[in-house]
């Protein structure tokens, strides 16, 4: 039971901070796209996409794998 418990709260880790990520790239879209609108901006950049795979990615597997070590255990 206290594995179960390890393992719902690195789960609940992960959720929240996906949510928060996932806001953040929105506004970030949102704002870009106002300065589109705006002729300040040409487009939104290769590099936000880079962004949202690395921010949705890196810590999901980082928190996956952490919990498979903690069943391990």
């Amino acid at each position: 039971e206290r594995n179960n418990l390890g393992n719902n709260a690195i789960t609940m880790r992960i959720v929240r901070f996906l949510k928060i990520a996932i806001l953040l790239i929105f506004g970030m879209i949102i704002i870009h796209t106002i300065e589109i609108a705006k002729n300040h901006s040409s487009g939104l950049g290769n590099w936000l996409l880079i962004l949202t795979i690395l921010v949705i990615n890196i810590p999901t597997l980082y928190y996956l794998t952490k919990l498979k070590l903690t069943k391990r255990a």
